[in-house]
């Protein structure tokens, strides 16, 4: 699915680069969800891939 109403990405490297977040945001990690189905209302989307955070481990 194309996310054709996003306007700008954002990929902060630090925490306080995320925010503020405001309606028309979106935080994309992986973004499966986000690339299933339209989604209309975002207008940017943060890339939180390079706050270099470990992945999580459901065990």
């Amino acid at each position: 699915m194309d996310l054709n109403t996003v306007e700008t990405m954002s990929t902060p490297t630090c925490r306080g680069g995320l925010w503020p977040l405001g309606p028309g945001d979106a935080i994309l990690a992986g973004g499966t969800w986000l690339f299933s189905e339209p989604q209309p209302h975002i207008r940017r989307l943060i890339d939180i891939t390079r706050l270099g955070w470990p992945p999580v481990t459901v065990r």
